[in-house]
C-alpha cells in the first residue's frame, strides 16, 4: 500500500497541513483513521502496532483510507472540525467514495465521537478504541494528573479549546446525533481515559439498538485497540469471510483432489425412498422423477449457520451423519434404487453446465414456472408437467425457507420469498438466487458444476443497485468461500466480448479477481476471457493475480474460442456469450446440453504405427500410416460413445430440473436430452501427449531419415528395452532433435499437423444426438496415468514415464525462453476444436517489481493476438514444492496449477507432483 501525501491550507486560517489518502477506487468504502496525542497524519504507516491492525482491514476489505493529520494535537477543535469537513467533502466528490467509516483510539477516538455529532452526514459508521466523551471535566482530570504526558493532554486541550467550544463538542449532550452504527471499547483499568468516559455516553445510549459498548476486564488504554477488526467488522456491516471458508475447508477429505464427496447425500436419499413408494407404473419416468426430486426438497432439513450471509452450501443435502430414523443400510438401499431407476453422469450429459441464469436473473423464477404452465396446458407433453413440478418444487423451497427463518433472519428470509416467484431486485437478490440455484442443481449428484459468467448476468443488478464496491466484494468472497465446501472445479468466467461483440470487462470483473485472491481458494476456477481489444488494466489485473501463483485466472482467447463454437451450429450473437465448464471446457451457459468428454489414445496409434518403421522408405509415409490410424480409431471412438449415449435415453433418464432451466426445453416441451436445448451437444475427445508425438516424429525425420544418424533397427530395438544398454543413443535423441516449445519451425509444424488431423477427425462426426465430437487438446492429469501404461517414445522418454501435459511443450523441453515458448504454441489452429489446456511456469522473483507484470502483460497479449487457445501458470520454485513433498504438514494452503485446474498441492498424488516439479520455469 502506497498513500500519496495531500497538503492543503485550511479554508478557517490558512494553516498549511497535510493529510495521507490510499484510494482503492470509486464507490469504495472509506475508513478514516485519526491519530492520538503526540502522533501525527502517518500514524498507520509509522507506529507499527497500529500498522499491523490497521492496514491488514484496509487491503482485505478493498477499502480506502484518509489518515488526517488535523493540526497535530488540536483534540478536534473548531477549526480541525472544519478542515476535516472539507476534506471528506472534497475526496467524496473527487473519489466517490461510497462512505466514511470512523476507526480510531485515544485522542483520535474522541475526535471521532466530536465529529460525529457535528457532521453525522459524513459519518455512515463508528468504531471507537477508548477516547473522551466530555473534554471539560476530562481536561481537569488530566491536570490533576501526575504523569507527565497525561498532563500535557490537559495543556494540549486547553489550547484549543475556549469555554463555550466545550459544551458545542460535548458528546454526552449531543448524544442523540450518533444516529450512525456505532462500537465504543474501553479498557477498565485505562488510567489516560477513565472508562467512566465511555459509561456515561453508554447510559445515555441503551436503547439505541445501533449503538454496541464493551469494557475490556482490566484493559488497559491500548487494550481495545488490539480489538480493532473485531469493532470494524461491528460497525461496518463486513464480514470475516475467514471463518466461513475454514468451516468450508474441514469438510474436504483428504486425499486425491476433488474426489467426490464422502457422507450421505439426503436429496439422493429421499429420492430413492420415493422410488421405492412409488413402484413403476403408466406414469412417465419424467414425471415421476421431477415428483421423487419435489418430495426430497420437502424432505430436507433447514441449515443458515449464524455467520452465514446466503442460505445453502453443501450442508444444504450433504452430512456426515444419518438424521434419527434413517439407518446406514436405508441409506444405501434407497442409493441404489436411484442407479437402478435411471441416474445419468458426466459422460452422457448430467453435470459441467450451469442454468440460463441471463434470464433467470432478468425475469426470475415466476416467469420460467409461468412458461412451464402454458407449456404444459398448450403442448400436452409429460416433459412440460415435469418440468412445472421440478421449479414448483424449487420455488416451494424458497418459500419454505424464507417462511423458517421469518424471526431470525428478517432479511434472508423476505429475499427467499421475494425470489421464490419474483426476479431480484438487487446484488444480494441475484447472488442468492444463483447460489441457491447451483447448490439444489447440485445435489442431484452432479459434480463441477459452473458459476458461468457471473460478471455479465449479475452486472445489472449490481449498477441499479445502491452497494458499494466494498459490501460487493465482501459478498463475492462469501459464496467463493462458501464452493471449497462442494470440493469441486467451480468455473467462474469474466471478461471477454458481450453478444454484441463489445468488449464486456466491466467493475464486476474486477471485484470477482480482488475476491478470487481474498479467498485463494483452488475452487473458484476463475477462467479470464481475452480478446484483441481487451482493455490493458484488466489484462494487467489478471497478470497481478496470476503472479499470487494461485494459478487463475486461466486466460482464454475470445479470437478462438467464438469461431469454435460457430463450428457447432451456434450463431455469432450466442457464441459471444460462452462461458468455460469444469476445467477449460467452452459451452453456452443455459443454452445447450451438459458438456461431456472422454480420452482418445493418439500415443498408442503412433506406436503401433512407429512398429513398422523399418518398413517406410520416408517420414511422410510414416506420416500418412499415423494418420490413418487415427482416423480409423476416431471412428470406433465415436461408435463407442454413442453406444453409451444409447443406453442412457431421455424416457429412461429425464432430467426435469436442468431442462426447465435451459433454454429452449420449455418451449419445445422436450427434455434437455432429447432435443429440449436451443444448441446441440459438444463432446469432448481429450487427447493425450502431442508434444510427446511431434517431438518423437522430429527425432524420427532428423536423426533417422535425414541425416541417418540411428539407424531403424537400432531405435526399434532401443525402445523395446526401454534404452537399457542405449543411453548414448537415448541423449542422441533428447538433445540432437529440435523440440516444441522453443519456437523452431522444424518441430512445431508436427505439432500443427497432429492438432489439424485430431481436429479433422473428429469435426466431421456427429453424436446419435445430432451433436458434435470435438477435440480437445486437454487430458486433465491422463498424461501420467496414461504415461504409466506406455512404453518408451522415440523422443527419448522412458517407459512408464508422464507424456507431454495436454498441449504444453514436453516438461523441460522448453528452454528456449518465455517468447519462443509462446511462439510455438500459438502456431496452431485451434478453431476446429473446443478446448486446449497450455500450461508454462515462471519463478515467483519475476514479479518483485512492476516490470515483471508488464512482460507477463506483454506475453498474454502476444498470445491473444497470435492466436493461442488457453494458457495458465504456475508460479513457483523448485525448492520450495520439493520442500513441500517432504514437510507437507509445512503447506496445506501451497496451491498450484496442475492441468485445467488448481489444488493444493500436498494433496496431489506423489506421481502428478513431480510431473509438475518437471515443467521448466521461466522468469529471473
Amino acid at each position: 500500500m502506497e498513500p500519496v501525501r495531500i497538503d492543503y491550507s485550511s479554508r478557517v486560517d490558512g494553516l498549511q497541513d497535510y493529510y495521507f489518502l490510499h484510494n482503492a477506487g470509486e464507490n469504495t468504502a472509506c475508513v478514516v483513521s485519526l491519530h492520538g496525542h503526540g502522533s501525527h497524519g502517518d500514524q498507520p504507516f509509522t507506529r507499527k502496532d497500529v500498522a499491523e491492525l490497521l492496514l491488514p482491514i484496509i487491503r482485505k476489505y478493498d477499502l480506502s483510507l484518509i489518515t488526517p493529520n488535523l493540526r497535530d494535537n488540536a483534540w478536534m477543535s473548531c477549526a480541525a472540525v472544519e478542515d476535516l469537513r472539507d476534506i471528506l467533502v472534497d475526496c467524496k466528490e473527487k473519489y466517490r467514495f461510497s462512505r466514511y467509516i470512523f476507526l480510531a483510539g485515544s485522542m483520535g477516538g474522541t475526535g471521532a465521537l466530536i465529529f460525529a455529532t457535528q457532521h453525522p452526514e459524513l459519518v455512515s459508521a463508528l468504531g471507537v478504541m477508548g477516547g473522551a466523551t466530555y473534554l471539560q471535566p476530562y481536561r481537569e482530570y488530566c491536570s490533576r494528573h501526575e504523569n507527565k504526558i497525561i498532563q500535557e493532554i490537559a495543556q494540549a486541550i486547553a489550547d484549543h479549546y475556549t469555554p463555550e467550544d466545550y459544551e458545542k463538542h460535548n458528546v454526552i449532550r449531543h448524544f442523540d446525533k450518533l444516529q450512525m452504527p456505532l462500537c465504543y471499547y474501553h479498557g477498565e483499568a485505562d488510567y489516560v481515559m477513565p472508562v467512566t468516559e465511555m459509561l456515561n455516553l453508554q447510559e445515555k445510549m441503551k436503547t439505541f439498538p445501533h449503538a454496541r459498548f464493551k469494557v475490556i476486564p482490566e484493559g488497559n488504554h491500548d487494550s481495545p485497540l488490539h480489538c480493532m477488526k473485531e469493532i470494524f467488522e461491528s460497525v461496518s456491516g463486513l464480514q470475516d469471510f475467514e471463518s466461513v471458508y475454514q468451516r468450508e475447508a474441514a469438510t474436504i477429505q483428504p486425499g486425491a483432489p476433488y474426489a467426490r464427496l464422502t457422507g450421505y447425500n439426503l436429496v439422493r436419499y429421499f429420492t430413492g425412498k420415493y422410488f421405492a413408494e412409488h413402484p413403476a407404473d403408466d406414469t412417465p419416468e419424467c414425471i415421476v422423477h421431477a415428483n421423487a426430486f419435489a418430495y426430497a426438497l420437502e424432505q430436507l432439513p433447514l441449515h443458515f449457520p449464524a455467520d452465514q450471509r446466503f442460505t445453502g452450501g453443501v450442508e444444504t443435502f450433504q452430512v456426515q451423519e444419518l438424521p434419527d430414523g434413517i439407518t446406514p443400510e436405508q441409506y444405501q438401499e434407497y442409493s441404489d434404487i436411484v442407479s437402478q431407476r435411471g441416474s445419468r453422469f458426466f459422460q452422457v450429459g448430467w453435470d459441467h453446465t450451469a442454468p440460463d441464469y441471463n434470464t433467470l436473473m432478468e425475469r426470475g423464477l415466476g416467469d420460467f414456472i409461468r412458461r412451464a404452465q402454458k407449456a404444459k396446458e398448450e403442448l400436452q407433453r409429460p416433459e412440460s408437467e415435469a418440468m412445472l413440478i421440478a421449479l414448483q418444487a424449487v420455488s416451494n423451497y424458497f418459500r419454505r425457507a424464507g417462511e423458517s427463518w421469518r424471526e431470525s433472519r428478517p432479511v434472508e428470509a423476505e429475499r427467499l420469498r421475494h425470489l421464490a416467484t419474483e426476479p431480484p431486485r438487487t446484488f444480494a437478490d441475484g447472488l442468492q438466487l444463483m447460489w441457491l440455484l447451483f447448490v439444489l442443481l447440485t445435489s442431484q449428484t452432479r459434480h463441477h458444476m459452473a458459476l458461468a459468467r457471473i460478471d455479465q448476468y449479475l452486472y445489472p443488478l449490481y449498477q441499479r443497485d445502491t452497494i458499494d464496491r466494498t459490501e460487493a466484494l465482501n459478498q463475492l468472497c462469501h459464496i467463493f468461500s462458501k464452493l471449497e465446501g462442494f470440493h469441486a472445479v467451480s468455473n467462474i468466467c469474466i471478461g471477454g466480448v458481450k453478444p454484441d461483440g463489445s468488449d464486456a470487462v466491466n467493475e464486476l470483473s474486477y471485484l470477482v479477481l480482488k475476491a478470487v485472491e481474498r479467498v485463494h481458494s483452488p475452487s473458484t476456477n476463475l477462467s479470464a476471457r481475452l480478446h484483441k481489444d481487451s482493455p490493458e488494466p484488466f489484462i494487467r489485473a489478471c497478470a497481478k493475480l496470476i503472479a499470487t501463483g494461485i494459478g487463475f485466472p486461466a486466460i482464454m482467447n475470445d479470437e478462438v474460442y467464438i469461431p469454435s463454437m460457430m463450428r457447432c451450429s451456434i450463431p455469432l450473437e450466442a457464441a459471444r456469450d460462452y462461458a468455460l465448464f469444469g476445467c477449460v471446457e467452452g459451452n453456452i451457459p443455459g443454452r445447450a446440453p451438459a458438456w461431456s468428454d472422454s480420452r482418445f489414445s493418439l500415443v498408442e496409434s503412433f506406436l503401433e504405427t512407429i512398429a513398422d518403421l523399418e518398413t517406410f522408405e520416408t517420414c511422410d509415409e510414416l506420416w500418412d500410416r499415423f494418420a490413418a490410424s487415427v482416423r480409423t480409431g476416431m471412428e470406433r471412438h465415436l461408435e463407442k460413445y454413442n453406444q453409451m449415449l444409447l443406453e442412457y435415453p431421455a424416457e429412461r433418464c429425464p432430467d426435469p430440473l436442468l431442462s426447465a432451466l435451459t433454454r429452449d426445453c420449455i418451449a419445445r416441451g422436450l427434455d434437455i436430452n432429447n432435443g429440449g436445448a436451443e444448441f446441440p451437444r459438444q463432446h469432448g475427445v481429450g487427447i493425450c501427449g502431442p508434444a510427446t508425438i511431434a517431438d518423437s516424429l522430429a527425432a524420427i525425420k532428423k536423426l533417422v531419415f535425414e541425416e541417418k544418424r540411428i539407424p531403424k533397427d537400432q531405435l526399434l530395438a532401443a525402445l523395446r528395452n526401454n534404452f537399457e544398454g542405449y543411453e548414448v543413443l537415448r541423449q542422441t535423441l533428447i538433445n540432437c532433435a529440435p523440440k516444441y516449445g522453443n519456437d523452431d519451425p522444424y518441430v512445431d509444424e508436427f505439432f500443427t499437423k497432429i492438432v489439424d488431423l485430431c481436429s479433422e477427425s473428429a469435426m466431421n462426426k456427429m453424436t446419435v444426438d445430432h451433436g458434435y465430437l470435438r477435440i480437445c487438446m486437454a487430458s486433465n492429469i491422463s498424461n501420467v496415468s496414461v504415461g504409466k501404461r506406455t512404453r518408451a517414445t522415440p523422443d527419448g522418454r522412458l517407459a512408464e514415464t508422464p507424456l507431454s501435459d495436454a498441449a504444453s511443450p514436453n516438461a523441460g523441453m522448453d528452454r528456449s525462453g518465455s517468447t519462443a515458448f509462446i511462439n510455438s504454441v500459438v502456431k496452431s489452429d485451434y478453431t476446429n476444436a473446443n478446448c486446449t489446456v497450455v500450461n508454462m511456469r515462471f519463478l515467483p522473483d519475476m514479479f518483485q517489481d512492476e516490470a515483471g507484470y508488464d512482460r507477463l502483460t506483454v506475453l498474454l497479449k502476444r498470445f491473444i493476438a497470435g492466436g493461442g487457445h488457453e494458457i495458465q501458470f504456475n508460479v513457483t520454485r523448485d525448492d520450495v514444492l520439493k520442500d513441500a513433498m517432504e514437510h507437507p504438514e509445512n503447506y496445506g494452503d501451497l496451491i498450484v496449477r496442475v492441468s485445467g485446474f488448481s489444488a493444493i498441492f500436498t494433496k496431489l498424488d506423489p506421481a502428478v507432483q513431480r510431473d509438475i516439479l518437471r515443467r521448466n520455469s521461466h522468469g529471473k
